[in-house]
């Protein structure tokens, strides 16, 4: 005769480690999601526009940046741009920009951003990223439509993904109020972001 008490035991043990493994599966696959990228500075590119008396925009470009990001359930994104990379392809105005009448890189010498929140976007594959912008030693919340452009294999087997987003901002908001009369106040922000798979 079958012992009904073993059996239930045997069922209940068996049923418990059935959980166990799911759960354990789950947390597996949760953690997986979870994917961090380091910036590539190479492929990376932080570029901008302001109006010189309301006649013409000047295109500039900040050659220096790092930062990571990492993509999974939620999403964190922080960079930091070295002032003193600022490049306008004129030597005299990029040392100007770097003085106390802009940018003043001596006492202020990165910009930086750290998320606070990202939800997918709803029209494409990105996210709406929110975070605080600290530029000339003030900071300020900013949101951005950060948009996925690719991702891939690269020449060495590591895995890239790429992002860009285009926003503007006052750099009056920051205490850079020198010169409104001759430089625009609006700047445009035009940034590619490349990162490689750590």
């Amino acid at each position: 005769m079958t012992d009904t008490r073993w059996n239930r035991r045997s069922g209940w043990v068996l049923a418990v480690a059935l959980v166990g493994m799911a759960t354990l599966a789950w947390t597996d696959d949760a953690a997986a999601e979870t994917e961090t990228y380091e910036v590539d500075p190479v492929h990376t590119s932080i570029y901008f526009h302001v109006m010189h008396l309301d006649v013409a925009p000047v295109y500039g470009r900040f050659n220096e940046v790092s930062g990571e990001y990492e993509l999974g359930d939620e999403p964190t994104f922080s960079f930091t741009v070295n002032t003193t990379s600022i490049d306008t392809n004129n030597a005299q105005r990029d040392e100007h920009l770097r003085s106390s009448d802009f940018f003043n890189a001596t006492e202020f010498p990165t910009i930086s951003f750290q998320s606070t929140s990202a939800e997918p976007l709803e029209d494409e594959d990105g996210y709406k990223v929110t975070g605080d912008m600290t530029l000339h030693g003030e900071t300020h919340e900013i949101t951005v439509d950060l948009v996925k452009t690719g991702e891939g294999e690269g020449m060495h087997g590591e895995h890239r993904t790429g992002f860009h987003t285009q926003f503007t901002l006052n750099r009056s908001d920051y205490g850079m109020d020198e010169m409104l009369d001759l430089v625009g106040d609006e700047v445009t922000m035009l940034i590619a972001i490349e990162g490689i798979r750590e």
